[in-house]
């Protein structure tokens, strides 16, 4: 019996390869004795192996085979001899991983504790951790820190009666206690302090009393008494002041009530003054201030009457005396003329031998509406602002003052 054992095949000397193991085949020979000699072969056949060594590593890697790698390498063999005593082939399956580095970018309020265990109070770039990456190998991580502080502030505001801050609450004294905190852009807490002033509004009431009418500060033209009308101003310290109207307007009885040559205001307890308004002319009579006026000649005769400082003409009442006795004609008047009358917009005043007159202008309740120094005649005279209606013009001429009318269209 030939016993063999080999890898792989096996070639015999009947001249057969074996890739198998065999123990029946047999070969004849010639024994020393020249007799046949008949061999068994027991033939035993081992293989050889293969195998893969998957590895990874960092940067690099030595292998079985005494080399450095530094990249990835699937191509790369070694053979060994297996238990068999046959050759191992080992194919090198190498993945080489880089470490890796990278920056953590944090901002932070005051102080931060980082993944070193370390707690840094003002800005940092230049501290370094090492972590494992997902390959296994180094990462190192840097810190770029930046710290920053919180901020605190003073809200300085004044404010009328009441305010109500950002915080929600309405104040209405001072105060300079109250805080709020706010988030700011960089990511810290703002802390604003109030500092409040409340100044406070007032009230107040404007008694007036006119005649006929009054213009208010509203702009508002009241022709009769009111208590209700308000309006608002700025006081000195800055806030609102309401102040409340209170006008009387003025109600004066102008009606007159003749009794033969008699005249006789119907209002009491006023103050009058007597005029003949004969001709378009308005005239006063001297001395004639009497609640009672009984004319001496025939003519228009009206009176002024004054009250609490406003005045009203009444109407011109014609008496013609019970005599007939007339001093009409008696007295040559001034030859002083308006024209035109009725007027528009428009008036002058014809004054004989003047050098210069000192001109009023009436309305129909006594309130002067113009005047004028040193009137030179035929001097244009602008009425256009003017209400339509009844005026005197009283003229003051060498100490005497004579009254005349005229009609604004």
């Amino acid at each position: 019996t030939a016993i063999v054992t080999t890898c792989d095949s096996y070639t015999w000397i009947d001249g057969n390869t074996y890739t198998s193991s065999n123990n029946t085949a047999t070969h004849t020979l010639t024994n020393v004795a020249g007799c046949d000699s008949v061999v068994t072969l027991n033939l035993t056949i081992n293989n050889s192996s293969t195998g893969t060594d998957v590895i990874s590593a960092c940067d690099s890697y030595t292998w079985i085979d005494g080399n450095t790698y530094t990249s990835s390498n699937n191509t790369a063999t070694h053979t060994l001899t297996n238990v068999a005593g046959c050759d191992s082939v080992v194919t090198l399956n190498l993945t080489i991983n880089s470490p890796s580095t990278g920056t953590a970018i944090v901002t932070a309020c005051d102080s931060y504790t980082w993944i070193d265990g370390n707690a840094y109070t003002s800005s940092n770039n230049t501290a370094t951790h090492t972590l494992t990456n997902v390959a296994g190998c180094d990462s190192v991580v840097t810190l770029n820190l930046t710290i920053n502080s919180l901020a605190t502030g003073t809200a300085t505001i004044t404010a009328c009666d009441s305010y109500t801050w950002i915080d929600g609450n309405t104040y209405t004294e001072n105060n300079n206690t109250a805080t709020l905190t706010l988030a700011r852009p960089v990511g810290c807490d703002s802390i604003v302090t109030l500092n409040l002033t409340i100044l406070e509004s007032s009230t107040g009431v404007d008694v007036q009393a006119a005649c006929e009418s009054f213009t208010w500060i509203d702009g508002n033209t009241y022709t009769e008494s009111n208590n209700t009308a308000t309006h608002t101003l700025v006081n000195a310290a800055g806030c609102d002041s309401i102040v409340t109207l209170n006008l009387t307007i003025a109600d004066i009885d102008s009606s007159i009530t003749q009794n033969g040559n008699t005249l006789s205001s119907n209002l009491e307890n006023a103050s009058y003054q007597w005029f003949i308004c004969t001709n378009g002319t308005v005239e006063e009579i001297p001395g004639a201030t009497n609640q009672t006026y009984t004319p001496a000649e025939n003519g228009d005769y009206s009176v002024r009457i004054t009250i609490d400082n406003c005045s009203v003409f009444s109407e011109c009442i014609t008496v013609t005396l019970t005599s007939a006795y007339d001093l009409s004609d008696t007295k040559e008047k001034e030859k002083i003329k308006i024209f035109p009358n009725p007027a528009e917009s428009k008036i002058r005043i014809q004054i004989p031998e003047s050098s210069g007159s000192d001109i009023a202008i009436f309305n129909s309740i006594g309130l002067k509406v113009y005047s004028r120094q040193g009137y030179v005649s035929g001097e244009e005279i602008n009425i256009s602002s003017l209400k339509s209606g009844l005026y005197i013009v009283e003229v003051s001429l060498k100490g005497k003052h004579k009254h005349y009318v005229f009609i604004k269209k």
